[in-house]
């Protein structure tokens, strides 16, 4: 690498007296700012004015003379979709008259949209495996179902076809983003590409792959596939949030909200509720009803606010309607039952809502995750594994991440695995120290392995919060642990780590 980066700097330095590539232990930067640029120069009326009259007739190829043969099938597909674009703009300059200056600094403002738009674009694969490319298009349609129970997204498919063919189909409307699955096949096993494209200019925003996964097996079961799949979904909800263009809606996603949750900053939890019962009024969204609910378990369980009835009835009423409207959103479902659970102790009620949760769409972490967590509280052990398991390859990537390995964490304890549950408690603790759950799970580990001062002292960050945290929780059912031996577990550790 570094002989790379000495003969890039070598030929860069031909073209600018400026240092055009900084480079550090971390990263590799390439000073845009200092470059011209032809295909970003299009954006700007002036500038593309000056191309088209420097090109004239002739619409030289973009990267031309770049030999292909030694490039990989990913750079192949990005290249020719751009020298595709590339051709599309600079025809479109031999046709438009040249704009005046006035038009050239005044911008048409780009229509209003409060939702985003994905394109789906047509599969690539192998025309022989058929079969193959029919399951690629399955799972794109899985993810996309995924990221749709998080952000509020349209779907534009044009897999039968391309932009720009259907009635009705302008700029005005056009994508923010478009996604491909790629698929290829080798003897027994396959592998999968993801690639995301700007709506607005075709341009490559990133490419994810799984390579060497078992044909036979390509499921949620299929670990390899579950990350796929579970980093896919985080991928495209964190580019609709952040892409630059890209509507901004007036109320909160229902992603953004989960993420904010998780900061577990408390002073900011009562203005998120309002801005959640906002986004209802706003859209009538029955997501936000299902968010509304799980926020009260932190409530109970975040040491954010008292215990009280009117949390409970508030959270029973939310959950009723949650249930009557939106029976086939499987992120509200799983919220929905976890809150079920957790603040009502309606251990029934709750698995059937988990359930359906993971059977609505078995690609979301978030599911399977509560899915855990109720089969923790009932003891059942196995159960508990497999779904945490598969909620944190699915969620890998997720910036609630760490939620799912503290599940783990509370797995360990409640099986006796005190110096395992330990270690997750302490790494999620370093980047989370007021996350209650941790703060709880760890403290009463340590205690177990006779670390008692260390165990005291998470005991005192949970009272900066709750004054009033004492054993008592496990008989009030604050921990929600329904198992007796689970319940002696917690019980007995709290006891030594607070007397």
């Amino acid at each position: 690498m570094r002989s790379a980066l000495y003969a890039l700097r070598r030929d860069l330095g031909r073209a600018s007296e400026e240092e055009l590539l900084i480079s550090d232990k971390a990263n590799v930067t390439l000073r845009r700012d200092a470059l011209w640029i032809d295909v970003h120069a299009l954006d700007d009326p002036a500038e593309a004015s000056r191309i088209r009259t420097r090109f004239g007739a002739t619409m030289p190829d973009l990267l031309e003379g770049l030999d292909l043969r030694s490039a990989d099938d990913e750079f192949e597909d990005w290249l020719r979709v751009q020298r595709s674009h590339w051709r599309d703009r600079l025809e479109a300059l031999s046709e438009d008259p040249a704009p005046s200056p006035a038009q050239a600094t005044a911008r048409p403002p780009a229509p209003q949209r409060h939702i985003s738009v994905i394109g789906l674009l047509p599969s690539a694969g192998q025309p022989a495996d058929s079969l193959l490319r029919f399951q690629a298009d399955t799972l794109l349609e899985q993810l996309i179902f995924g990221v749709q129970h998080l952000v509020s997204a349209n779907i534009n498919d044009f897999r039968e076809s391309l932009p720009g063919s259907a009635q009705g189909d302008s700029l005005g409307n056009r994508p923010d983003i478009f996604l491909r699955m790629a698929c290829g096949s080798y003897g027994n096993t396959a592998a999968l590409r993801l690639s995301a494209y700007r709506g607005t200019d075709n341009s490559l925003l990133w490419t994810l792959s799984a390579d060497q996964l078992d044909k036979a097996r390509l499921d949620v079961e299929n670990t390899g596939l579950a990350r796929f799949i579970g980093e896919g979904i985080d991928r495209v909800c964190h580019t609709l949030m952040t892409l630059d263009g890209a509507p901004h809606p007036q109320v909160i996603s229902p992603f953004h909200a989960i993420v904010e949750m998780f900061r577990l900053d408390h002073t900011a939890l009562d203005a998120l509720k309002l801005e959640l019962q906002r986004a209802y009024d706003a859209t009538r969204n029955t997501s936000y009803l299902s968010i509304l609910a799980y926020l009260n378990t932190f409530t109970v369980g975040e040491h954010w606010q008292s215990f009280s009835r009117e949390v409970a009835e508030e959270t029973q009423d939310l959950i009723a309607r949650v249930e009557a409207e939106q029976p086939w959103n499987g992120v509200a479902m799983a919220l929905a039952g976890h809150a079920k659970g957790y603040v009502l102790h309606d251990m029934l009620g709750a698995e059937l809502l988990l359930k359906r949760a993971v059977e609505i769409n078995p690609y979301m972490a978030i599911s399977w995750d509560h899915l855990a967590l109720h089969a923790l509280y009932t003891a059942r052990y196995d159960l508990a594994s497999t779904a945490s398991r598969r909620a944190e390859a699915l969620g890998h990537c997720s910036p609630f991440a760490f939620t799912y390995e503290q599940t783990r964490c509370m797995i360990e304890t409640l099986e006796g695995r005190f110096a395992n549950a330990t270690e997750h408690g302490l790494r999620i603790l370093a980047r989370r120290p007021r996350y209650g759950a941790a703060l709880r799970y760890t403290a009463i580990s340590l205690a177990h392995l006779g670390e008692l001062d260390r165990a005291r002292d998470l005991i005192g960050r949970i009272r900066e919060m709750d004054p009033d945290f004492s054993a008592n929780w496990v008989d009030q059912n604050r921990m929600a642990v329904n198992d007796e031996t689970g319940r002696l577990i917690l019980s007995g550790g709290l006891k030594k780590a607070i007397c």
